[in-house]
C-alpha cells in the first residue's frame, strides 16, 4: 500500500530508553490518499492464515491515516459485480485491472475472493 497526498512520511529522530531512534511520521493533514493492490493485499493476508475486513479496514485508513480516498486496484471479472458494488458502497474507489486466463480459463495469479 502507498500513502500519498498532503501529507508526507519524513524520518525525524526520537529519543527513546536505547538512544536516538528513527522513525517515519505521517503528518495528518487533509485530502491524504492510498494506492492498494487487491491481489496482494489479499494473498498477503490469506498467507498468513487471516480474513481481512475490507469495511472496517477502509474505517482504519480514515481514523489512523486521514485516507480520504482510497483507491483498490482489482482485477475485473465479470461474475463479481456484486463483490464491486460493495467495495464501492464501503468507500473504495475500485481501478479495474485485465486478467488473463489460462488454458482451462480460469483466471491465472490471484483472485480475490472476499466473503462479506
Amino acid at each position: 500500500m502507498i500513502l500519498g497526498g498532503n501529507s508526507f512520511a519524513s524520518p525525524e529522530l526520537y529519543k527513546s530508553e536505547g538512544g536516538w531512534e528513527n522513525r517515519c511520521v505521517m503528518a495528518k493533514n487533509e485530502n491524504n490518499f492510498a494506492y492498494i493492490d487487491g491481489a496482494n493485499l489479499h494473498k498477503g493476508v490469506a498467507d498468513l492464515g487471516w480474513a481481512l475486513d475490507y469495511k472496517r479496514f477502509r474505517v482504519w485508513l480514515k481514523d489512523k491515516y486521514n485516507i480520504e480516498t482510497a483507491y483498490l486496484f482489482i482485477g475485473l471479472i465479470p461474475g463479481n459485480k456484486d463483490l464491486y458494488t460493495k467495495l464501492q458502497e464501503m468507500g473504495y474507489v475500485l481501478v479495474y485491472k485485465e486478467v488473463t486466463y489460462d488454458g482451462a480459463g480460469k483466471v491465472k495469479g490471484t483472485a480475490m475472493p472476499i466473503w462479506f
